[in-house]
């Protein structure tokens, strides 16, 4: 019998009976599970654990494996040459490891405390909204559906496009980088320490027109979270050790990641589709000289030196009364002495127009086709387009599953994606793409279009819209029981001054083949569309 809890979802259970099926043993259910590692767990000593390393770990039943770059250039280590790696490595005499914790607090001393100056409700979302003597705003909700989930997310206008085109290289690792030296006067590694068996991680994110700090934890950990995220804003800390090891990573996996054949349809697709723009270009090993760790310390202080226009979004198990003086604390007393940053449009990223076809080879071990078809258009930016726009998505995955890998076997899947933007506004696209056997490509694609001409003139098939609503349907119910979602509708809202909540259930029931239909010919008759086939050197 496998014991249910009402706050486990139905993918954990299906992933239990398939893993039985396949690999066998029990499924007995979490609340058995729980209660039966209570019960060893604390009899399970250090010893035990060491002797158990001892038995799977031994010189017997060894297997050396090694990975490397198959070019001119690279001489592999023998089969003697591993053998005595191994040897030398298994008789080292090494001194045990001798760790370091300390025991300071991450903060020596508290800023001070600003206020809460006022309070309102959102009565269509259920949020509360303070207003702090910063200027920045807190938007709470709280929610039952995970006890031991609080999600954060605060965001400020600007993003990289304030920064000059001398900086892209910067921005492109910008909160990768800034984020190795740890902060205040820890270091990461000490950091990661500090915080073993705490529930939390804090991230900070630099996109286009915006910036900001995603964070999550748990109400035991709410205040130590807190901590980190009034750091994360002023005390970034430089570790040129840390920076000059990641630089060292970075070498290695972007000249293994060149011998890659999608190196190739990457470069096509900026190339061909963006126009050469510099803020999509691939980052390569040449860029790394262009990197100045001094320079993103600076830019990622600009962004983040006022909370003034911030908005820090609070979803989960939140008891408000806990909350407020933590948000006092440490995110009342950040720093609002500067006025708020202004987007631009310099990082925009604009797609091509007009008709082009470009078909390019590129030397592969294993030979394949790879085809993007690439349409584009501009469609205003509202919730029933978005929503539309999903539709024919969704239900061109369930045409092409048809169509092209079942009726034709010519390719495991056809992926499509749509969307509009908001930056460039209501820049559509809707992109189309598939691997397959060299010798299918013309045929497959010939399918792909006609069924997308089709769509514009017949619209889809009723039992394809009606399995696609349906799903929509069951998505929305499931949806409103995840913090997830609601940290979504929150930011729309709030950020981008975009209500994707109040009139969804009622333009869900509405949509009918027909807007699809609309919408789609919409997007086709601007006739904007790209094709970019990659094929191997040997086809013709």
């Amino acid at each position: 019998m496998l014991f249910r809890s009402e706050k486990q979802k139905n993918n954990r259970y299906a992933q239990e009976y398939v893993t039985h099926f396949t690999s066998g043993g029990y499924i007995p259910g979490i609340e058995t599970e729980y209660t039966l590692i209570n019960q060893i767990a604390p009899s399970i000593t250090v010893e035990q654990v060491n002797e158990f390393l001892k038995q799977i770990i031994s010189d017997k039943n060894i297997v050396i494996s090694l990975t490397a770059p198959d070019k001119e250039g690279v001489t592999l280590p023998t089969k003697a040459d591993l053998l005595a790696v191994f040897n030398k490595a298994a008789h080292a005499t090494i001194a045990p490891y001798v760790d370091t914790v300390t025991n300071e607090p991450f903060m020596s001393e508290l800023p001070k405390a600003g206020k809460v100056v006022s309070e309102s409700k959102d009565a269509a979302l259920d949020a509360t909204i303070w207003t702090l003597s910063n200027g920045a705003k807190v938007i709470i909700k709280t929610t039952e559906f995970k006890k031991d989930q609080i999600s954060m997310n605060a965001q400020g206008k600007g993003g990289v496009s304030i920064f000059p085109t001398s900086d892209i290289i910067n921005t492109k690792v910008l909160t990768e980088v800034v984020t190795l030296g740890g902060l205040g006067k820890f270091s990461q590694t000490e950091l990661t320490k500090m915080l073993a068996g705490k529930l939390l991680s804090v991230t900070p994110y630099a996109g286009a027109e915006n910036q900001g700090i995603n964070a999550s934890t748990n109400p035991k950990d709410l205040e130590t979270m807190m901590q980190l995220v009034y750091m994360m804003f002023t005390q970034p800390r430089t570790d040129q050790e840390a920076f000059d090891s990641y630089m060292e990573r970075m070498k290695a996996q972007l000249l293994n990641a060149q011998m890659n054949p999608m190196v190739a349809m990457v470069d096509s697709i900026n190339k061909v589709v963006f126009n050469n723009n510099p803020w999509k270009t691939r980052f390569t090993v040449e860029d790394l000289s262009k990197i100045n760790y001094a320079r993103i310390m600076d830019m990622y202080k600009e962004l983040f030196a006022t909370v003034k226009d911030y908005n820090f979004i609070f979803v989960g198990n939140i008891d408000p009364a806990t909350l407020k003086p933590l948000v006092e604390q440490y995110i009342a007393s950040l720093p609002a002495a500067k006025a708020p940053l202004k987007p631009t449009q310099a990082a925009a990223v604009k797609v091509n127009k007009g008709e082009v076809k470009n078909v390019f080879n590129r030397a592969m071990q294993t030979p394949k086709a790879t085809v993007l078809d690439f349409y584009s258009g501009s469609i205003p930016y509202t919730l029933e387009n978005t929503m539309t726009l999903s539709f024919l998505d969704q239900i061109l995955d369930i045409l092409f599953t048809e169509k092209v890998r079942e009726e034709q076997g010519g390719t495991y899947g056809v992926s499509c994606s749509a969307g509009i933007s908001r930056y460039p506004m209501n820049q559509t696209v809707l992109q189309i793409y598939f691997d397959t056997d060299p010798e299918k490509y013309a045929h497959l694609n010939e399918i792909v279009k006609n069924e997308i001409k089709n769509m514009t003139v017949s619209g889809p098939r009723a039992e394809d819209f009606n399995k696609v609503k349906e799903f929509m349907l069951k998505k929305r119910k499931e949806n409103l029981q995840e913090n997830g979602f609601w940290m979504g509708v929150l930011s729309s809202k709030y950020n981008l001054d975009f209500d994707s909540y109040t009139q969804y259930d009622a333009l869900l029931n509405a949509m009918t083949p027909e807007k699809v239909k609309q919408l789609a010919k919409k997007l086709i008759d601007q006739n904007n569309q790209i094709d970019l086939i990659m094929l191997p050197e040997a086809a013709k």
